[in-house]
């Protein structure tokens, strides 16, 4: 066990409290001098974050951005780590400090449960704080809904004095959300956003269409991204700018908004089919996701790749075998970052919530030479007559090493005919697979351009 791991966690929220303080103090105090918009949620962070500063961008406002996928400073962009929304809390202020010497004003800043429960941004006033929604996530480590629900919630301390808060009112969230803006004692504007006052929805292959009311005028929106919820992002962050820039600013941004790396990213278009990668790793998100291309689909199958990380929330697990069995077609489970944990248990446990979807297990490989040996034409045709029976055909891929989701994606790869859709779940942008306490160098995007490549290589 780690020497980390003995430390109650209110010691190191302590620690984090007085490292944020000494990092401020160290970089002079930069986010007295910034305008922020904080934004937290379950799904929909990066998306929501990266449109908002999108859209005061092409406003002409000067506006740096901090989200899971990186820290964008001007012209120049920082990676910000491995498996992270929120850096730690000295390099927030080393940021910001960075911005304000860049000339910039406004700064967009994904914030997470964990980031807020530990004090990792404390010394930090928001001018707004969006929430984009609230559902089970993380649960390993608040132990509940309403601790987490909580946990998100202490960022509408961080708002000033009649600002802004931005929610989704027809959510459990958001009803939450509502209610702790009441009994607060700041004086804040709240700000609705509510599926209702959407209207027209189409969400095709080229992209999302609604009509929606920004200040006070109905207009048509247009976005060239997958995904209709995509749209409760976009209304969140219509409701953040809308009273700072213009209605042409936020129209043009969002029709010029080619998404978020990892996020409903198209990899192929064809050979052999719609290929997707996105970074759903909540039951939520899986949802949102699988409804999504299945309303992309017109005759062939929907192939999900996806798995659930160790030491974390492990009540999710057997929800998402759910979800996947419920709405694919075919379920292939494999790692995602097991870390210390053995993938076959996490595995198991997806597999019972598959199982009681109708599920049945076809292949479950314990390494890689039995899957090697394996002819695709075979499983093909058994996937066949197990459709006939009802049933959705299961893969796991238990192997304890990156390559389990390798050729878990070849796998995909091979049994994809030209009119289906492929998506892998759980890593998105991520650059790194754990196994144990080693992050070894990974992308699902390298992984499906060389299982593509080995699959035409044979031909």
């Amino acid at each position: 066990m780690n020497l980390k791991d003995l430390v109650p966690q209110f010691i190191k929220n302590f620690i984090h409290r007085l490292q944020s303080d000494w990092a401020n103090v160290k970089y002079g105090f930069p986010s007295d001098n910034l305008k922020i918009i904080g934004v937290t949620g379950t799904d929909g962070k990066t998306t929501t974050s990266t449109m908002i500063y999108s859209i005061l961008k092409q406003a002409g406002l000067k506006v740096g951005l901090i989200t899971s996928v990186s820290a964008k400073i001007g012209k120049d962009e920082f990676d910000t780590g491995l498996h992270v929304t929120t850096p730690d809390p000295w390099d927030i202020p080393k940021y910001l400090r960075m911005m304000l010497e860049a000339g910039i004003k406004w700064v967009v800043l994904e914030v997470t449960s964990h980031a807020l429960d530990q004090n990792r941004i404390a010394n930090i006033t928001v001018e707004k704080a969006v929430f984009t929604n609230i559902t089970k996530e993380h649960l390993d480590y608040h132990k509940t809904w309403l601790a987490y629900a909580q946990a998100k919630a202490k960022l509408i301390r961080m708002v000033k004095e009649g600002g802004e808060v931005i929610y989704k009112r027809d959510e459990i969230g958001g009803k939450f959300i509502e209610k702790r803006i009441k009994r607060s004692h700041q004086v804040l504007l709240p700000v609705v956003c509510d599926d209702e006052l959407v209207k027209k929805k189409e969400a095709a292959r080229e992209g999302l269409k609604f009509k929606y009311e920004i200040n006070r005028e109905e207009t048509d929106v247009e976005i060239p991204i997958l995904g209709e919820y995509n749209i409760s992002n976009a209304q969140c962050a219509i409701k953040a700018c809308e009273s700072l820039v213009e209605t042409s600013s936020i129209l043009e941004a969002l029709k010029e908004f080619r998404g978020v790396l990892g996020r409903m990213h198209v990899v192929r278009r064809k050979r052999p089919c719609l290929t997707i990668v996105d970074f759903a790793h909540t039951p939520n998100a899986l949802k949102k996701a699988l409804e999504t291309v299945n309303n992309l689909k017109e005759k062939g199958k929907l192939i999900v790749v996806f798995g659930c990380a160790g030491l974390r929330d492990r009540y999710k697990r057997s929800m998402m075998g759910k979800i996947a069995a419920k709405l694919a077609d075919i379920v292939i489970i494999t790692a995602e970052d097991p870390r210390s944990e053995s993938l076959k248990r996490i595995n198991s446990r997806i597999l019972e919530g598959a199982l009681s979807r109708r599920g049945i297990v076809l292949k479950r490989f314990q390494n890689r030479k039995a899957f090697r040996k394996t002819k695709v034409q075979n499983l093909k045709e058994k996937i066949q007559e197990i459709f006939k029976e009802g049933r959705k055909p299961v893969f796991v891929f238990d192997q304890e090493k990156v390559y389990s989701r390798e050729d878990a994606l070849e796998l995909a790869v091979k049994l994809a005919e030209s009119e289906d859709i492929i998506i892998a779940t759980g890593k998105g942008h991520e650059k790194s697979l754990c196994f144990g306490s080693v992050e070894y160098p990974w992308s699902d995007f390298e992984a499906v351009r060389r299982a593509v490549k080995l699959r035409y290589m044979k031909k």
